[in-house]
Order: C-alpha cells, then structure tokens, then sequence
C-alpha cells in the first residue's frame, strides 16, 4: 500500500501535459482537419493535429499524423517527443525510449526529453532508473522547481535496491542546498525520517518547520505527534501547551476560523490523553 501511495503521487506530478477539454480539443481538430484538406502537404498542420490527438488521448491517430510529418520530409525534436509520449502510452515501451533517445543523442541535457524517459522508466517500475533520470532533471533545470527533487526522492523511496534510501534523502539535501531552506523540503524528510524510525532527526527536521512557517501552532503540534511516537511524552506536551498559548493569542478573527477551532480541540484533546 505504502508503494502505490507514493507512485500515485509521483505520477500525478509527472503529469507534464495539462489535458483541455476533449470537447474543446475535439472542435480544434475539426478546424485543422479542414484546413488539412485545403493544403495536405503542410507538415506543420499534421503535427498540431497530432499534439491535439495526444490531449485527446487517441494517440493511434496522433502518430498517423506523426508519420505523415515524416513522410514529408520533416524530422525535429519536436515529433520525436510526440512519438515517445504516444508510444508511451500504448504501453510501447521500447519505441518511447528509442525515440527519446534520438533526442538525448543530439542534446544530452535536454531536460523535457529526460524528464518523460524518467516517466516511462517510472511506468516500467525501473524506479532507479526513473530516479536517476529525475535527478539529472533538477540538476539541469534553468528554473528548478521543487517537484524535480521531490519526485526524485519519491523515486529512490520506491526502489528497493542498497542505499536508495540515501539516496532519497540526499537528493532534497540538494534541493535545500540549491533552492534554501522550502516548507516542502522539511516535510519530505520528516516522512522519511518516520518511515524509517528516526526519530531524533525527524524531531530536527520538524524544527526547521516550525521556524520557518508564519504560523507555527499546527507545526508545532505535528512536532509533538512527533514526540509521542517517540514516546517524549514531555517534550509532547510542552509543544502542546505552546501550541494552544500561539492559538489564544491570535487576533479574533482567526481564532474564530472553523479550521482553527478544530486544530485547537485536537490539540486539547490529544493534550489530555497524554
């Protein structure tokens, strides 16, 4: 269960292609479609029609159109991509790498090229693999995102292979590193740390959440869950305590929040049963 919590949440932040309405897409394809028909040999109209096919999810029909780009005499980046995204998807594995390949063959470092063969290697459960490549996508993103990382440490978590548990956690040390001291960061480790019974880093790690929110009551209380599981019991309740003094203290209006009255009532109650 704990693998396919943690591959659901990788693949859906993988996702690279936002979907558009199909109805939408659909009168889209009808007007290239049209178009197509007044000038047939316009490479350029096949391969919108294609890109559009793939958010349609009729990857069939977008690599007929892929094909005629070719037969045209056009080759790019661009269509490769768009085949390994099909092939991909029909589960044709083999053909999605061998074009993403032609891609990294002439431009290593091109980034959205490695993040789908991450993707693919990610639907052949090769998480290592998928990790590695996932890697090399945070390492050369102009723009790093925080996802990059994360969906690298999630990567090694699923891997089962000697040391990928380092890994995990080394690639977000990385991010913290390069993009500074990120909520997100803090809170991968603390479920990594838990995972795997570390409690006293996991306590550290709580810590650097705790100051660096703006509100710190629910950090604070996730410090002192922390300690229970420890069995701190002290250190438990004096998060606790503290937690419901930052509460009383807020201006009216936030203390009257609904999510802030129910935050308080777990803490009182998680508060008395210590």
């Amino acid at each position: 269960m704990k693998q396919l919590a943690i591959l659901v949440s990788v693949l859906c932040i993988l996702i690279s292609t936002s979907l558009l309405g199909h109805g939408d897409t659909h009168q889209r394809i009808k007007e290239l479609t049209g178009k197509i028909k007044v000038t047939p040999k316009n490479p350029e109209l096949y391969l919108k029609r294609a890109e559009l096919y793939i958010q349609h999810e009729d990857y069939k029909k977008s690599n007929c159109d892929l094909m005629k780009c070719v037969s045209l005499g056009v080759k790019s980046d661009r269509i490769n991509y768009n085949f390994a995204v099909n092939y991909k998807n029909l589960k044709k594995y083999d053909k999605a790498l061998g074009y993403l390949d032609k891609i990294l063959a002439m431009d290593a470092k091109n980034v959205r090229a490695l993040k789908e063969k991450s993707s693919v290697f990610y639907n052949q459960k090769k998480y290592d693999d998928a990790a590695i490549y996932l890697e090399r996508v945070a390492e050369l993103s102009s723009e790093p995102l925080p996802e990059n990382y994360i969906n690298a440490s999630l990567a090694w978590e699923l891997d089962d292979k000697l040391g990928s548990y380092k890994r995990s956690k080394k690639i977000i040390e990385k991010g913290i590193d390069r993009l500074g001291d990120l909520m997100v960061f803090y809170q991968r480790l603390v479920k990594l740390n838990l995972a795997n019974g570390e409690y006293e880093e996991a306590v550290a790690n709580q810590t650097q959440i705790v100051e660096i929110s703006t509100r710190k009551e629910k950090a604070l209380f996730q410090r002192a869950m922390i300690h229970i599981e420890s069995n701190d019991l002290s250190s438990a309740k004096s998060d606790l305590e503290e937690s419901i003094t930052l509460i009383d203290n807020l201006p009216p209006k936030h203390k009257k929040n609904q999510s802030t009255i129910d935050l308080k009532n777990l803490i009182v109650r998680v508060k008395n049963e210590l």
